[in-house]
């Protein structure tokens, strides 16, 4: 059986994207992505462009412009 809460991809921000997420801010637009956001309900690790880890977020799931909600900051599980 496969973990519901582990993470299924790695999505990645545009360079400077990730001042509002580590001010903590919960959305992420589609606009600071480098590229799409996975399909599905899933779990992603988001990560700034240089590749430190910023979160874990869940898909905004409308389908327009908020991509992402972080749920977890940092490397939390």
């Amino acid at each position: 059986m496969s973990d519901p809460f582990s993470c299924t991809a790695d999505v990645r921000l545009k360079p400077g994207r990730e001042v509002s997420l580590l001010r903590r801010h919960p959305w992420v637009y589609r606009g600071a992505l480098a590229g799409p956001v996975p399909a599905g309900r899933s779990p992603v690790r988001v990560v700034a462009a240089n590749g430190r880890p910023l979160g874990v977020a869940l898909p905004g799931g409308s389908g327009r412009s908020l991509a992402l909600r972080v749920v977890a900051w940092g490397e939390e599980p």
